[in-house]
């Protein structure tokens, strides 16, 4: 399952919530959280081990730092990270993450969503792996 945290102050996230099934289809599902408080709820009803990818958009300081309160959810995930602005506290902050990709809110949208296209073709590829590890196992080979 794959997550998208869009607070409020984005705006409605739909449109990017769209952008983002089109990348990864419905089947691979993606689910959107407007605040941390309900995302840390989903996070912990899961085998982390089941989490693809989280895209965290954070408009403000706030939004990143009650995200990294909860952060402790992500440790198998690819983390997509656009934050907003590009002052040291928000970066050292960000980088407390381990993102995959960082980024800025306002400029870098487009590369974001070329980054998950490749994560999102880099988790079909492992998930065919491991059908095919399962296929054989207890076979003589």
């Amino acid at each position: 399952m794959n997550y998208l945290y869009a607070p409020e102050s984005i705006g409605d996230g739909e449109s990017i919530l769209k952008e983002i099934r089109e990348i990864v289809g419905d089947d691979d599902g993606i689910e959107m959280f407007r605040d941390s408080m309900s995302l840390s709820m989903r996070l912990r009803r899961l085998d982390n081990r089941n989490v693809g990818f989280v895209v965290i958009l954070a408009t403000k300081r706030k939004d990143l730092l009650d995200i990294i309160s909860i952060c402790e959810g992500f440790h198998s995930a690819d983390i997509v990270l656009l934050v907003p602005d590009g002052e040291q506290a928000t970066v050292t902050l960000a980088h407390l993450l381990r993102p995959r990709f960082f980024g800025r809110m306002n400029r870098d949208l487009p590369n974001a969503l070329n980054v998950l296209r490749k994560l999102h073709k880099k988790n079909e590829e492992n998930q065919s792996d491991e059908w095919a590890a399962v296929g054989t196992a207890g076979k003589n080979i």
